[in-house]
């Protein structure tokens, strides 16, 4: 083991959603578990410390989520959406950008799958920094 964290990324899928996948960190770094930990905890008015698990959570998914392949759905009958026409057909993609992470919908199977994944490749996030 090395000591620095390697950049490399793990594709999380799930059968529901062929073809479409959310990419993320194999590893957080110290300073993106510095970043996660300072989130959940912060000063009220009364100079006690609050946490927040909300904020605890997004920036989890913010730090380790680096790419996605996902198809826009219909609203209505979530279905995916097409362009173009016989051959030239094929699904519409969302463009990856970071501030549409909050836009996830929690109890989406495939979000639950990354949130399992990030656990399983951080073992050590909600506790010791070190690997016992």
């Amino acid at each position: 083991m090395g000591h620095f964290v390697p950049q490399k990324t793990v594709q999380v899928t799930h059968p529901d959603f062929p073809g479409e996948y959310i990419a993320i960190k194999a590893k957080f770094s110290l300073a993106d578990r510095n970043r996660i930990t300072g989130a959940m905890v912060a000063l009220n008015d009364q100079r006690q410390m609050d946490v927040d698990m909300g904020a605890y959570f997004n920036l989890i998914l913010e730090l380790a989520i680096t790419n996605w392949k996902l198809y826009a759905r219909d609203p209505d009958t979530d279905e995916i959406v097409y362009e173009g026409e016989g051959d030239n057909k094929k699904p519409v993609e969302i463009p990856y950008k970071k501030e549409y992470i909050q836009d996830f919908d929690p109890d989406d199977p495939l979000i639950d799958e990354v949130m399992k994944k990030i656990a399983e490749l951080n073992p050590t996030l909600l506790g010791s920094t070190t690997n016992t």
